[in-house]
Formats: structure tokens, sequence, C-alpha cells
């Protein structure tokens, strides 16, 4: 009898236990489908269910029933140590400071990283519920009134943190409202009911100021398993009000099950990446749906606005080099190098070791980096060897950059490089500077046709050191020469043509421009490359005693073309005359004629990134 009452006992005892454990299985459940856990809480739920089954196997037996509640006590803590970990993805978060449990910014803790995040939440819904009257005369399609009426909306801000592991493989982003962040933009509404004698009457509701009973929360998960619209969860505000009819009101809910939502809209690794590349995401959702049983309808409109790592009110400039002293130039040496000295400040000072430099890559140029990579405050940059391209010298951008959890700032200055003119420190190393770059750039007439030779020129052109420029009429090779500007015509480059008085109403004025620096260049490239294309395309061809009997007065222009080279209806030149105009043979003045004619000075001023040069200003 005793051991009867002992096993009664026993059942009674276990009874309770195995009661307190079914509720308390039921009550995770519930919180699981209100919250939208996902991944490892939706397997341990169905491993619940499976020990409830496997409990009603049990029957009498009493050690049976001991060992499943046993199971079932550990799994139902299990799933309570899930829920408070974050929707099954392993990642913690805490509605503290954001990324607190990090030791400092930027910091990786367990493989993953953090973000502070603030979520800006706008909820709008107009609710209308309705009835139809009948006359009951036949047919009658009913009259609709309206019974009962609400509009409802708010802005509400939380703030939270994304967590995350290496390639956003795994991340939750979780934040939390509060009553001071929620502001309840529109409230109010009424009832409509049909009384004793069949009249319509209304009633406001009496919402008064309402309070807020929960704040919005707001949560991100991945990886989720069971989501085919949305891996957002939003559990919504919701507010107490004076009216009695009326005592609570909340907002629109978005969660994977929410009823009559179709959007689809599902943050993957690669979603994650780009918002918290972009700094956040903005997303709305629209939709309207019945209610059960009930001829109602709701349309609603929540939009989000997720703000990502931007907590921080960290600043960040750069001290050198300055949009004023942003000039810099290669020295002469063999290879030449150019060093630049970059320094940043940010506040607050704890990040200077988080400054991040982007340094501007010159093609085939080497490039040292101090420290390597360019990191911190100060940065030594040494670029050694000039480039082949004339075009990688000029504009530069230097970048420097803070992006560490919560901290995003940034700070660029462009900067201009140069090559000194006068050296011979190009990648040839034969010519000047001036000429091996500016041969490549708008200033050069017919550039592959350009070549340097000082020496011959003061050889061949017979005319002194001041000569800029010369093609040999006899040998008529396929280049001309452009000679040593510098040393013929000063640092300064500077040219004037000698002015030529023409016949009346010729109307050619031949000292147009005086030219400095690269536009002389231009100039004498201009007037060489003439020189090449009218004495070749003249004489190439034609033997010695041809061209003595085409041009018997020997100033290189056929003598038949003379005749036609007008202006205005003027001739220019004497078929009889070297030098229709004294000083100077007519080829080569109607080849100065020609050359200023094209001349388009400062053409070539934005390709100029000579030292001294149009661009060092």
């Amino acid at each position: 009898m005793r051991k009867i009452k002992t096993n009664r006992l026993i059942m009674r005892s276990l009874f309770i236990k195995i009661c307190t454990i079914f509720l308390i299985s039921l009550l995770v459940s519930f919180i699981y489908l209100v919250t939208n856990a996902l991944g490892q809480q939706e397997a341990l739920i169905k491993k619940l269910q499976t020990l409830q089954q496997k409990m009603a196997t049990c029957g009498s037996d009493v050690s049976c029933l001991q060992r499943v509640a046993k199971e079932m006590e550990a799994l139902a803590q299990q799933i309570n140590q899930s829920e408070s970990g974050g929707m099954g993805t392993g990642l913690k978060t805490t509605q503290g400071e954001p990324c607190a449990k990090f030791h400092q910014p930027g910091a990786e803790f367990l493989g993953m990283s953090c973000l502070p995040v603030t979520v800006k939440v706008s909820d709008f819904i107009i609710y209308e519920n309705y009835e139809l009257i009948y006359s009951g005369v036949l047919p009658d399609p009913g009259k609709k009134y309206t019974t009962q009426f609400i509009v409802f909306s708010y802005e509400a801000e939380a703030k939270g943190e994304l967590t995350y592991k290496n390639g956003f493989s795994e991340f939750q982003l979780m934040a939390f409202g509060t009553p001071a962040k929620t502001r309840i933009r529109k409230l109010f509404g009424y009832s409509q009911f049909r009384d004793s004698k069949n009249k319509i009457r209304r009633r406001d509701y009496h919402f008064g100021q309402p309070t807020i009973r929960r704040p919005f929360q707001f949560s991100i998960v991945f990886p989720v398993q069971t989501a085919k619209l949305t891996n957002i969860h939003l559990r919504p505000v919701e507010v107490n009000t004076k009216d009695d009819w009326m005592p609570t009101i909340a907002g629109s809910q978005v969660f994977e099950n929410s009823y009559g939502l179709t959007k689809q809209f599902i943050v993957t690794p690669r979603e994650m990446k780009q918002f918290v590349k972009a700094g956040g995401f903005r997303e709305t959702f629209q939709w309207r749906y019945p209610q059960p049983n009930v001829k109602p309808w709701e349309d609603r409109q929540v939009t989000v606005a997720v703000e990502i790592g931007k907590a921080c009110d960290a600043k960040l400039y750069i001290v050198s080099p300055t949009k004023n002293m942003n000039r810099f130039c290669y020295n002469n040496a063999k290879p030449g190098e150019l060093k630049l000295y970059l320094k940043a400040k940010v506040t607050p000072a704890k990040y200077e070791k988080d400054i991040k430099w982007t340094i501007p890559d010159i093609k085939d140029v080497t490039c040292t980096k101090t420290p390597d990579p360019p990191v911190g405050p100060k940065v030594t940059v040494v670029y050694r060897n000039l480039p082949k391209k004339n075009s990688e010298f000029g504009k530069k951008t230097i970048v420097a950059k803070l992006d560490v959890s919560g901290c995003k700032a940034m700070d660029e200055v462009d900067i201009k490089i140069f090559f000194p003119r006068d050296a011979k420190n190009n990648p040839d190393g034969k010519d000047p500077n001036w000429f091996y770059y500016w041969v490549q750039t708008a200033a050069a007439t017919l550039g592959s046709k350009a070549r340097y030779d000082g020496f011959k020129c003061k050889q061949e052109g017979g005319l002194g050191v001041d000569m800029l420029g010369y093609y040999p009429p006899v040998s008529l090779p396929d280049h001309y020469y452009i000679c040593d500007l510098v040393n013929a015509s000063g640092t300064e480059m500077k040219f004037k043509a000698n002015m030529w008085k023409f016949k009346a109403g010729v109307g050619f004025q031949n000292n147009i421009v005086t030219t400095t620096g690269i536009d002389t260049f231009y100039l004498v490239s201009l007037h060489e490359a003439e020189h090449y294309m009218h004495l070749r395309t003249w004489w190439l061809n034609v033997d010695k005693f041809k061209r003595r009997q085409d041009d018997n007065d020997k100033d290189d222009i056929p003598d038949k073309k003379e005749k036609n080279f007008t202006k205005n209806g003027i001739r220019l030149f004497d078929p009889t005359k070297k030098q229709t105009y004294p000083g100077i043979d007519d080829e080569e003045l109607y080849t100065e004629l020609m050359s200023h004619e094209k001349l388009k000075a400062g053409a070539a001023d934005k390709e100029d990134w000579a030292y001294p040069g149009k661009q060092w200003k």
C-alpha cells in the first residue's frame, strides 16, 4: 500500500514537472512565432515536438516519463539560451552601448566584427470595417456603412548593432527602440452602430494622449532557412490610449508570415556587404489585406531606413600636402626621384593608427611606401624613375580614410606631379625631358617625325646658335629636327617672329604672337613639319636636273606653284626671285606664314607638366 502511495506521489510530482516543462515549451514556441526566430531555434522546436510525441508513447512507464522529462527540460533550457543568443546565429546582441563587447572600434572578436546601426521606421495604417444594411425588398445589394475607422501612424528610431563574421557569411542586425525616440504622428478614429430604431449612430474614439506601451524592435538575421519573402523582422510600436473601447493599438508587423505581405526582400551576404559599403539602405513595404470572417480592409505602409556604421563623429583631415602646396617635381638625378611626405590628423586621436592611405599609382614607376601598407598618421612615398607617358604626370588624388567599427571619415587632396624640364632623366635619357614629353602632346605636329639634335641643327643649319629647328632641304629625310630651344631662345624659350612687309591688300601678318615654353615648341614643330610636307611633296622623287629646271630662282618652291600662291587675289611671291621680300627665302617665309596661321597658342597648355612650364602656377 505504501509502495503504491509512493508511486502515486512520484507520478503526481512527475506530472506537475512535465506539465511545467510542457508549458515552458509552449511559451518558447509562442516566443519563437512572435519574434520570427529562425535557423537553429527552429530545429530545437522540432526536437521538442519529437519529445512530446515520445512522451505520449511512455504511457504509465515512470522511468520512461522521467527520462523524457529530463530531456525536455534540458532542451527547453537550450531553446531559452538560443532565444537570448540572437535567433540561432551564434551572434549575441545587447541593448547597451553598440559594439560595447568589442575591446576597441575595428577589433575582431572571435572571428566577428561589429558596426553600430540606427534604424528609423515610419509606419502608416488605415483600417476600415463595414457592414451592409438590407431593406428586405429584393433584389437588395445592401447599403454599406462603416462600423469602425482608424488611422494610426508613427515615426520611431532605434539604436543597435550589426555583428557579422568575416565575409558576412553569418550576420545579425538588432536594434531596440525607446519611448523617447517614438513620435505618434496621427491617431484618430470612430465607430458606428445601429440603434434600436435602426438609425446609425457615431462614436468618436477618445484616445487622449497615448503612451508607449512597447517600442519597436528590428532585426535581420542570416543564415535563414525558411524565409521565402523576407528575413526582416519588425515588431511594431504598441501604444496605450485613454479610450476604454480601444485601450491599445499596435503598428504594422513585418516578418516572414505577415498576412498580406507579398514583397520579397531577403538580405543575403552579398546585399549586406553592399549595404555596409553604402552606409545603409532604405526599403518600403506596402500591402492591403482583408480580415477573415468580416468585411474590413487595412492599408499599411512601412518605410525602414537603416544607417550602418555612422555612430562616430570622428574628423579626419590631411595636413600635408595641402591644397595650396600641392605641386611636386622630380629631381634631376638619374634615376629621377620624387618624395612625398604625407601627414594626417584625426579626432579622437586614438584612431591615428587606423588611418589608411590610398596612394596614386604612376605607370612604369616604382612606388615605395613607408610604412607598407600605408597606414597611420605619417607616410613617406617615393616614386623612382620617370614614367614613359606624359599623360602619367599631372593631377593625382591622395586619399586618407578612417573606416573602423562605427567610425567613418575621409579627406582627400589633389596634387600635381611635374618633370624637370631641362634634365635628361626620362626613360630614354638622351634627349631633354621637354622634348621627350612634349613630342607626345598636341604641341607636336607629325610628332613621330620629330627628332632632337642640337648639334646637327648648328652643323647643318648654318644660321648660328639661335636656330630653333631644321629640315634638310636637299637630303629630304623622313624626319625633321627641333633644336636646343633653351640654348636658342633662353630659359623661357621665348620667341617672336620678325615683321615682314607684304604687298598692300595681302592681309598677312606673321608676328601674331610671342611664344614661350611649350608654345614655342608648338610653333617650331608646326614650322618644321610644314617644311617636311612641302619639300617632300614637291621634290622627293625629282632628280637634281629636273629640280633646277622647275625652280629657276632656287627658293625651293616650284615656279609654277609660286604663280598660284595668292592672297585676296594678290600674288604673294615672284617666281623669278629667291627672296621676294628681302632677308628671307620665299619657301621659308611661306612656311612661316602657314605655321602661324595654324598655330593655336595655348592649345597644349593642359598637357604641359614641365617645371618651369605653363601649369606650374
